[in-house]
C-alpha cells in the first residue's frame, strides 16, 4: 500500500493500493492515523516536506529543519524495524546535528543530492536504512505489525 498524506486537499489516485490522508503532521495524533490507515507499520517513510519559503534564510532554515525533525519523528513511530526514510532538509547550521541524530536510528546513513535538484538549491535529503530495532522498540502506545529475527511479521501493541 502507497499512504499519501498532506495538509492541503489532495486529488484522488485512481488505484486501490493508493490512500490520501489529509492531515497536519503536527497533529499529536498523526502516528496513530497513519498506522491505522495502512494496518501496520510502513516500510518506507518519504517525506518531502517544505516550508512556506519567505526568502528570510534563517527563517527558512529553522522551519524546514522543524519539519524534518518532525518527519523523523513520525519515521520512528511508523517505520518496521528495519524501516527505511528519505527526508529532506536544507543546507544551513542545523543540519549536520540533525544527520547525526537522525543518523543513530538507522544502520546506514547519509545525506544525498539528486541530480533532479538544482545545483543552487540549498535541498538536500537525509537517507536513513535500515531502522535500528532499539528504535522502533521505544515507540509507546502505537499498534501494527513487527519483524521478528526470523524475517516473520507479527502483530504488536506497544504500550
Amino acid at each position: 500500500m502507497v499512504l499519501g498524506l498532506d495538509i492541503k486537499p489532495i486529488s484522488p489516485i485512481p488505484f486501490p493500493n493508493v490512500h490520501l490522508i489529509e492531515a497536519d503532521i503536527y497533529d499529536p495524533e498523526i502516528e496513530k492515523k497513519i498506522l491505522n490507515e495502512l494496518r501496520g507499520f510502513a516500510d518506507v517513510l518519504l517525506s518531502d516536506l517544505s516550508p512556506q519559503i519567505i526568502g528570510a534564510w534563517d527563517v527558512d532554515h529553522a522551519r524546514q529543519i522543524d519539519l524534518a525533525r518532525r518527519a523523523i519523528a513520525i519515521a520512528k513511530n511508523v517505520l518496521r524495524p528495519r524501516g527505511n526514510a528519505l527526508i529532506k532538509m536544507f543546507h544551513g547550521p542545523e543540519l549536520k546535528g540533525l544527520q547525526e541524530e537522525a543518523g543513530k536510528m538507522f544502520f546506514r546513513s547519509r545525506l544525498y543530492k539528486p541530480q533532479a535538484s538544482r545545483p543552487e538549491s540549498s535541498e538536500i535529503y537525509f537517507l536513513g536504512l535500515g531502522l535500528r530495532n532499539w528504535v522502533a522498540k521505544e515507540r509507546e502506545g502505537m499498534e501494527g505489525q513487527a519483524e521478528d529475527e526470523d524475517g516473520k511479521n507479527r502483530d504488536v501493541t506497544v504500550e
